[in-house]
């Protein structure tokens, strides 16, 4: 890890060309902000560095740099994080269960790395989880039934993985959910016909709350998820107009191992903005 140590309370420095390992943090620092550069390493250092005093972070975002290694169990100093995207490194190995530690997290992002194994079940705990996305990695196992306890659940994207067995009844309990994924798997079964009832799926006028992490009652505005949604083909990032994306029930597309061809046809997402 490298000797430079951040002391601001919010820290941007996207979109340029840093590079070398991540830096130290001071414990008063609440958005960490280093997207779209070429950091390196193993994360590993950065997860578990000593801190002099409790760690205020709330806002995490290392994506889209180089960075490598399995994520460590050293997240118990990290209490108020509220916002984790790690997507597109070179991540491996499995989601460690002290992640459900983090009872403040809303949005949970580790897209397109190497992660394996199953949802860890700890996940459960964080309540207040509205944006996964865990999209372009090799999970597998089944699709946990206690998302759908997820009360808060907006936007979960599951796609491209090896996940198996049916889609979980249970998800219809999530009634704020405006985007699913679930595309590139393995799974099979009918699509639950009381997902109509889902009516945030097919509300045109609904804003998404959980673009926005809450920092001392304050909003971040210059902070906004990004969802990256494969459409005819093509990947997209949707950021600012995240909260006007819709979708129908087809974007589901899970592959009926009776009925391959139906699934393809059904591949393309629709999207309303």
């Amino acid at each position: 890890m490298s000797n430079v140590l951040l002391s601001s309370s919010i820290v941007e420095m996207t979109s340029d060309r840093f590079e070398g390992w991540l830096p130290r943090l001071s414990p008063n620092i609440k958005m960490l902000n280093l997207a779209n550069n070429s950091f390196f390493g193993p994360i590993s250092p950065f997860l578990c560095q000593e801190m002099n005093g409790e760690s205020l972070l709330e806002v995490l975002d290392l994506s889209n740099n180089i960075l490598s290694g399995e994520l460590s169990h050293c997240s118990m100093q990290w209490q108020y994080l509220a916002n984790i995207n790690l997507g597109r490194n070179n991540l491996s190995g499995k989601v460690p269960n002290l992640m459900g530690s983090l009872r403040m997290l809303k949005s949970l992002q580790l897209h397109n790395n190497k992660f394996i194994g199953e949802i860890p079940l700890s996940l459960r705990n964080c309540t207040s989880l509205s944006f996964i996305d865990l999209g372009g990695n090799e999970l597998t196992g089944l699709i946990p039934s206690w998302i759908g306890d997820m009360l808060h659940m907006e936007i979960l994207s599951l796609r491209s993985n090896k996940f198996i067995g049916n889609i979980p009844t249970q998800k219809c309990q999530l009634s704020d959910l405006i985007i699913l994924d679930l595309r590139n798997n393995n799974l099979s079964g009918p699509i639950p016909k009381c997902w109509k009832n889902i009516s945030a799926m097919i509300t045109t006028n609904q804003q998404l709350f959980g673009n926005f992490v809450q920092l001392n009652n304050n909003f971040v505005e210059s902070y906004i998820n990004i969802l990256s949604l494969v459409t005819k083909g093509r990947e997209s990032e949707y950021k600012n107009i995240l909260g006007l994306v819709r979708t129908t029930l087809e974007i589901l597309n899970f592959v009926e191992p009776l009925s391959t061809t139906i699934a393809q046809e059904k591949k393309d997402l629709k999207v309303e903005m």
